[in-house]
């Protein structure tokens, strides 16, 4: 009977294991000692390939090869209930991506290796990683997600490899290798003012979110798109230029920017997104009337004031020192409500526009029409010109100095006659010297001290060496003008005191004294 007892137990034993046995071999065993190890399979299969080992003293190491798993959120990341331990990831040489949001939220991080071997890093990878110091983006990376720095309030830098066909880096500044896209700046990047690139496109969302020590932003001609977020929480950001280029505005782009209280926004904008300027409470809006930014303003109750006025150009006038090859028009142009925009100058009758309000030509083009423009749109015109009418001066011998606001023509000899004076200047414009308000039409007068030159709307003050008295020699009453003021008998006036800074040291002295007297007596020059 026992016997019988003791077979049924062995058959009935090897019944189970054939049952159990097949059960053990399914087990994934890294699963069962995860916790206990702190080891994780976080290959994109599920098969090995990539393990991640995180150990006391806070560093997770990543290595394998291939590609590392995507979480759909960073509660769902294998390393969730240590994710506030982890201070520093070292991946290994051999993975070939981040996946999404890998890292997202570990608070403590401050330092990730990346090897050359990783090719992606997934949408919100580093999301979070508010103690993150810098980054470097190996030359191997062709693709970054969605998001994967926003949240990064300490990152300083970001550095991509100069190898990277990709991407690139302006001093710690992430852009897309063409530089057409912004990605990414810095949440604790030094300095208070930013010029972003020319040629850039768009800015990605959250771009400049967290940047708390900006004050300015200059966004150049060219960028159409203003992505979501993009300048959230930009507490310290007080001037902002939005370009004639841009057209979209994304929602909570500039949501919390509390300094913020004017921004121009030009007629080129027709889409501004729900809550694009939450919480700014103090913001006033420069807009044209009739305008989207106008409608968005009504509608969101955001207060706005209507700049229907155009620019007011002053003047253009072409290069002081003319030269026959070439001629510089410079245009003198401002705007009191909204500004000029960041690239207001035209020269082609708004076919091209540009900041610098110069331009160079270099043949005798006729038929120039000029633009400028202001921040919202207004546009004025000038007047059709021809370079060969253009206001041209090229004074030779003389010296031009500016003192007091007033331009002084120096270096003038004693005894020079007005025609004597004219031939050592050549301009397409007509000459008068006047004394006073009155101009003196005899060319065989000596030009004194004091005399005015006028050529066109161009005016300078003649300076005659040693003529303090502005008669237009040197004489003994030069001399006493100068004895006088030494004394603290005579104040000069500032074009004498010019005239009687003989010896060039910036004032009248007892020295340029002595070398008049020298020069009286046939001793000196001067």
């Amino acid at each position: 009977m026992k016997k019988n007892k003791i077979v049924a137990l062995i058959v009935l034993g090897i019944i189970l294991l054939q049952i159990v046995i097949p059960s053990l071999a399914d087990i994934d065993w890294n699963v069962v000692f995860a916790e206990e190890s702190n080891t994780w399979d976080i290959s994109q299969n599920g098969d090995g390939s990539v393990m991640a080992t995180l150990s006391d003293d806070g560093t997770l190491t990543i290595s394998g090869n291939g590609k590392m798993k995507d979480w759909r959120n960073s509660s769902d990341e294998a390393w969730d209930s240590n994710r506030k331990n982890i201070k520093n990831v070292i991946i290994n040489n051999g993975v070939t991506s981040i996946g999404n949001f890998a890292f997202s939220d570990c608070t403590s991080l401050t330092n990730i290796t990346i090897p050359n071997s990783v090719t992606s890093i997934g949408d919100y990878a580093f999301y979070g990683c508010e103690n993150l110091i810098n980054i470097t983006i190996p030359n191997s990376v062709t693709s970054i997600g969605n998001d994967v720095f926003n949240g990064c309030i300490s990152l300083t830098s970001i550095n991509v490899d100069s190898n990277n066909e990709k991407y690139m880096s302006d001093n710690g500044v992430l852009y897309t290798k063409d530089k057409k896209i912004l990605i990414q700046y810095p949440g604790k990047k030094e300095g208070t003012e930013y010029l972003i690139l020319q040629g850039v496109e768009s800015i990605e969302d959250y771009a400049f979110w967290g940047c708390g020590n900006l004050t300015n932003i200059i966004i150049p001609n060219g960028v159409t798109s203003i992505g979501y977020s993009a300048f959230y929480r930009c507490t310290s950001l007080t001037n902002i230029t939005i370009p004639n280029s841009v057209t979209s505005i994304g929602d909570f782009a500039f949501n919390e920017c509390t300094s913020l209280t004017n921004i121009a926004i030009p007629d080129s904008v027709t889409s501004i997104g729900d809550h694009a300027f939450y919480k700014c409470d103090s913001l006033s809006v420069l807009c044209k009337s009739n305008s989207y930014a106008e409608q968005y303003a009504k509608e969101n109750n955001i207060k706005y004031v209507i700049d229907d006025s155009v620019p007011t150009i002053k003047n253009v006038t072409g290069n002081e020192k003319w030269t026959k090859d070439k001629v510089i028009l410079i245009v003198n142009a401002e705007d009191s409500l909204s500004g000029l925009a960041t690239e207001a100058y035209s020269f082609d009758n708004g076919q091209t526009w540009q900041k610098e309000n110069t331009k160079t030509y270099t043949e005798n083009t006729q038929g120039i029409i000029i633009k400028v423009r202001d921040a919202v749109g207004n546009v004025a015109t000038y007047k059709t010109i021809d370079i060969n009418n253009i206001l041209k001066i090229e004074i030779s011998n003389y010296e031009k100095i500016t003192k007091d606001n007033n331009e002084y023509l120096t270096k003038i000899e004693a005894n020079t006659t007005i025609a004597q004076l004219k031939e050592k200047i050549k301009t397409n414009g007509t000459i008068k010297v006047l004394k006073g308000n009155n101009e003196i039409t005899d060319t065989n007068t000596l030009v004194g001290t004091g005399m005015q030159i006028q050529i066109e709307t161009e005016k300078y003050i003649a300076i005659v060496k040693a003529d303090l008295n502005g008669d237009g020699k040197i004489g003994l009453s030069d001399l006493s003008n100068i004895k006088f003021s030494l004394i603290g008998k005579k104040q000069l006036s500032t074009e004498a005191q010019i005239a009687g800074d003989i010896n060039g040291d910036g004032k009248v002295s007892l020295s340029d004294m002595a070398k008049l007297k020298m020069y009286l007596v046939g001793k000196a020059n001067i």
